[in-house]
C-alpha cells in the first residue's frame, strides 16, 4: 500500500534460468529458458507457475525462432487487491492452464494460444511434462501481429546492450508488447524496465540485477506484474535444482 508492503514472505517457490548455444555448419543457435513458480506448503496453498521455452537459429541474414510456454490461467484472473487476498485464501487446485506456441521467419509470425482443462493439480516442477504433452496434442499456429520475437530473446539482447536505453516489440501469447530497458547510472549491473501493452499502457514493471557475463541471466529480478504484487527472484547456488532438460537433441558422432 502506497509502496509499502503490507504482507510479505520470503522461500515460497523456485525457478530456473538456463541459455545454451550450439551450431551446425554456419548455423548458429540459442535456446533460452525459463521456469518459476510457487510451493503451495509454503505459500499459504497459492500455486501460481509459468515455463517459456525458446530457440533461435541464424544462418547469415536468415533467421528463424520457435516458442512455446504454458502458465497457470488463473494467474491473470487477479486484477486487484480483493482478487489478490481471495487467492490467498483459497485451496482449490488449478483446473485450468494458458498454453501458447509458435515460430517466427522472415518478418513473418505464427502463434497459437489457448486456455485447457488439466486433469490433476500441478506444480511448477510438473509444468514442463503437461506443456509436452499439451503441445503434442495441439493445433497448427495461425498468423500472427507482425514477425517479432519472444519475450525471452528481447529480455537476453537488452540485458547484453551496453547503450543506456533498449526497446523492442516482441510477442507473447499471440499479443504484441513492448520492452523498455535502461541501465541505472551507477554502473552497478541494475537494469531498470517496463513492459507496455499494444495500447502503449503499462503491463509490469521490475528490476535486474547482472553480473555483466554473457549469458544474460540476472542474479536477481524484482518483477511487479500487479500494482499490488511484487515478486522477487533471488540466483541461489546452495540448494538442490531440478534437472534442466536440453533444448537441443543431442547428436551420436
Amino acid at each position: 500500500m502506497f509502496g509499502v508492503p503490507i504482507f510479505s514472505r520470503r522461500d515460497v517457490g523456485g525457478g530456473y534460468a538456463s541459455v545454451e548455444f550450439g551450431s551446425e555448419g554456419s548455423c548458429q543457435a540459442v535456446a533460452l529458458q525459463f521456469a518459476a513458480g510457487a510451493w503451495p506448503e509454503r505459500a499459504a496453498g497459492l500455486n501460481r507457475f509459468g515455463v517459456f521455452k525458446e530457440v533461435t537459429m541464424e544462418d547469415g541474414s536468415n533467421s528463424a525462432s520457435t516458442f512455446a510456454g504454458i502458465i497457470s490461467a488463473n494467474t491473470s484472473k487477479d486484477t486487484n487487491l480483493e482478487d489478490a487476498h481471495r487467492s490467498l485464501k483459497s485451496t482449490s487446485p488449478i483446473s485450468e492452464v494458458t498454453v501458447t506456441h509458435g515460430r517466427s521467419q522472415q518478418g513473418r509470425a505464427w502463434n497459437l494460444t489457448r486456455t485447457l482443462p488439466t486433469a490433476a493439480p500441478q506444480t511448477w516442477m510438473e509444468a514442463e511434462t503437461l506443456l509436452h504433452r499439451l503441445l503434442r496434442e495441439s493445433a497448427p499456429e495461425t498468423p500472427a501481429n507482425g514477425g517479432s520475437p519472444a519475450f525471452l530473446t528481447v529480455i537476453r539482447k537488452a540485458a547484453l546492450c551496453i547503450d543506456p536505453s533498449y526497446k523492442s516489440a516482441f510477442l507473447h501469447a499471440g499479443k504484441l508488447y513492448t520492452l523498455e530497458t535502461r541501465w541505472a547510472k551507477d554502473s552497478s549491473g541494475e537494469m531498470i524496465g517496463q513492459i507496455r501493452n499494444a495500447a502503449g499502457v503499462k503491463s509490469a514493471e521490475f528490476r535486474a540485477f547482472y553480473l555483466k557475463d554473457s549469458s544474460g541471466i540476472p542474479m536477481r529480478i524484482e518483477y511487479r506484474p500487479k500494482s499490488f504484487l511484487k515478486l522477487t527472484f533471488e540466483a541461489d547456488t546452495t540448494t538442490s535444482h531440478p534437472q534442466i532438460p536440453s533444448l537441443f537433441p543431442e547428436v551420436n558422432a
